[in-house]
């Protein structure tokens, strides 16, 4: 019906207890992989506000399982680019 929707949104700021929730209204949930170096992690002093942020390193990645739909969709990122290291301006999604 051409009219937006959003199936998952995600703060990844404001205290690590709502930093995962998703605030779209459709209870989605991802979960934080806990393989050793691929977990994001959530720094406390961070963030727009400074009440902390969740942090990616480059190969950090949360796990939404199959909510997206198999037709075509956009998927949209705020990133806060603090280095100029090797992945430098790269974004994956």
């Amino acid at each position: 019906n051409n009219n937006p929707y959003v199936l998952l949104q995600l703060p990844f700021e404001g205290g690590v207890s709502n930093a995962y929730n998703d605030y779209s209204g459709n209870n989605n949930t991802v979960i934080i992989p806990n393989i050793a170096g691929n977990d994001p992690v959530y720094e406390t002093t961070t963030g727009y506000n400074a009440y902390g942020s969740i942090q990616f390193d480059g190969n950090d990645f949360l796990n939404a399982g199959k909510i997206f739909p198999i037709s075509t969709y956009t998927k949209m990122a705020w990133v806060y680019h603090t280095s100029n290291g090797t992945y430098d301006n790269k974004v994956g999604l």
